[in-house]
């Protein structure tokens, strides 16, 4: 008797569970219960600061599952969109309210963070975690949950983060400690060797700068270091070596990007690296009119692939083997009656040999707002 009571109260109390846990909807995150489309306001600060009190008491797996539960939980609001859609069909001037239904509530969520103090960097913060949850996850359906918050939080550090909230800085000696400190111990190019080194990059015939935002104070986004030259480097030690600190810094013809680091890992894939340089040599060519020529000694990331598919016209770009090229062609291989056709070949060649590291090559413009190659130069 008392068995079948036990079941039967067992019964009972699972049913009630179940049947709140489907009352509560989509409520699987505890600080977010009572959240829906129809939040808005205060009222959505209020969750989006809960949110982010929750956050930060989880341990790292929990934090995994979090964002999994707010993809899953937390999207958009599929009858209000379908309703939406409708109604687009027959007005178009309806295109708004399908905007706003397609939302998902996370990304609103999100948004609402930057509204709290130290929001924005939290958002940096977590898509940084979540950028590395994706990179050691297996699970395919947990990789697209955690994809999906982590593309709602570059939307939103993009928009964020464009050139109009950034704020251009000079590290020199005098700059404050912390900011010094962060710039030396991020460095990941060229690792700082020690206090003499660190002042010589930032001293004479040198600059490094940053980018700062008003959001997130004393915290550098990216650095560039500079270095300031009468002729393009063949090789960074060129710079890290060079010793002279008697020529004048106003007869340099030539910037040398040698170093670009990103110091945020949350704004990874977020463009910052090539405003930072155009800004950069905008500045330094407004201070230093004899500087003519930008070069840079970095990688450029699937350079060689687009350089092949232009050299075999399969590009939409266009012919990039003009006179100046053929020029320097001839002149590096001593051959002055090479044709065009000639000297395509021949880059095709050189680029298509997988033992290129025996080639120095470099690609620079003599005009930093031009969006035309000025030509390569190579050695052996």
């Amino acid at each position: 008797m008392l068995i079948r009571v036990f079941r039967s109260n067992f019964r009972l109390v699972r049913g009630f569970s179940q049947t709140f846990s489907n009352k509560a909807g989509p409520s699987s995150i505890y600080s977010l219960q009572g959240l829906d489309h129809k939040t808005e306001g205060d009222q959505l600060l209020t969750f989006a600061k809960s949110l982010v009190q929750e956050y930060w008491t989880l341990k790292r797996e929990d934090q995994e599952e979090f964002f999994v539960k707010l993809a899953t939980n937390y999207g958009a609001n599929k009858a209000a969109l379908e309703h939406a859609i409708t109604l687009f069909q027959k007005n178009p001037s309806y295109f708004v309210e399908v905007r706003n239904t397609a939302t998902p509530l996370y990304y609103k969520l999100l948004k609402m963070v930057a509204n709290l103090p130290g929001g924005v960097k939290t958002v940096c913060d977590m898509r940084a975690h979540i950028l590395d949850f994706i990179a050691h996850q297996t699970d395919r359906e947990k990789v697209h949950s955690l994809r999906r918050i982590e593309e709602a939080c570059r939307e939103l550090l993009t928009i964020w983060f464009c050139l109009s909230n950034l704020r251009l800085e000079r590290v020199t000696w005098e700059s404050p400690g912390d900011i010094l400190y962060k710039i030396a111990e991020n460095e990941a190019v060229h690792p700082i060797r020690g206090i003499v080194d660190f002042r010589k990059r930032i001293g004479a015939h040198r600059r490094c700068f940053y980018f700062g935002h008003q959001a997130m104070p004393r915290e550098p986004l990216v650095m560039v270091h500079v270095a300031l030259m009468d002729k393009i480097a063949d090789n960074v030690q060129t710079i890290v070596k060079s010793e002279d600190d008697t020529f004048d810094e106003n007869l340099h013809t030539t910037a040398i990007y040698y170093s670009i680091t990103s110091i945020q890992k949350g704004l990874s894939g977020i463009d910052l690296g090539n405003m930072l340089i155009k800004q950069v040599a905008t500045k330094i060519t407004s201070e230093l009119p004899n500087i003519k020529i930008h070069s840079t000694l970095s990688p450029i990331p699937g350079f060689r692939a687009w350089l092949l598919r232009c050299l075999h016209e399969h590009s939409e770009y266009g012919q990039i083997v003009d006179d100046f090229i053929i020029r320097t062609v001839r002149r590096a291989t001593g051959k002055q009656n090479l044709s065009k056709d000639e000297v395509t070949d021949l880059l095709i060649k050189v680029y298509s040999n997988d033992r290129l590291v025996k080639f120095k090559i470099f690609y620079f413009s003599t005009n930093s707002r031009s969006s035309q190659p000025r030509g390569f130069l190579w050695s052996n």
